[in-house]
């Protein structure tokens, strides 16, 4: 009996076999990872879109107009006539303009005043009836019973800014008067009283 010749175990096939499965499961293995690493990359790219479109929004949001507020006006008083308010608004105003023109007139002619009743106390006949007669002149306070001379009635004019003329002239006839009553005709006092009451008349 002859004994059957043994075969040759052929090993390798099998062995690339296995190799090739392994690397098939390697290769797969890695492209899930890349994929799987490629999803999470793509799902933070768009996380970061997000975020960024979020803040950009946030930087170009306009704000809306606040609301107007509304004031109610106060109730006016029964009766009350705006027409009639208005008029008497008109009337307040017109009479203090007035009261301004008619005190800056007063203004001007108390100015006017005090100009001329200076160029009667520089006039050179006003020297005796500049100050007031002494009282050491024989009989002058017994005869006149209102003494007055011209710085007197200067400083009643200063003091008083609205008296009017007829005032100032008032005060400067009782000086003359004075004047007259006392002096002669003759005598030089009262040629100088006439003639500086000539002067005044014409400037007052």
């Amino acid at each position: 009996m002859q004994a059957d010749a043994l075969e040759p175990v052929h090993d390798e096939p099998e062995l690339a076999a296995d190799a090739s499965v392994k690397q098939e499961t390697d290769n797969n293995n890695e492209n899930n990872h890349n994929n799987n690493n490629g999803g999470e990359e793509e799902e933070d790219a768009e996380d970061d879109d997000d975020r960024t479109n979020t803040y950009d929004n946030s930087e170009h949001v306009v704000p809306e107009p606040a609301a107007a507020v509304e004031i109610d006006e106060p109730p006016r008083p029964a009766g009350v006539d705006a027409v009639a308010v208005q008029s008497a608004v008109a009337a307040v105003t017109a009479s203090a303009a007035a009261a301004a023109t008619d005190a800056a007139a007063q203004a001007a002619r108390h100015a006017e005043l005090l100009r001329v009743l200076k160029s009667l106390t520089t006039d050179r006949r006003a020297a005796p009836f500049l100050d007031a007669v002494p009282h050491t002149v024989p009989r002058y306070h017994d005869i006149i019973r209102h003494p007055l001379h011209l710085r007197a009635v200067e400083a009643t004019l200063r003091s008083t800014p609205h008296m009017s003329a007829d005032a100032l002239w008032a005060q400067l006839a009782q000086l003359f008067f004075n004047a007259f009553s006392f002096n002669t005709p003759d005598s030089a006092y009262f040629q100088l009283a006439h003639e500086l009451r000539c002067v005044a008349a014409r400037r007052c």
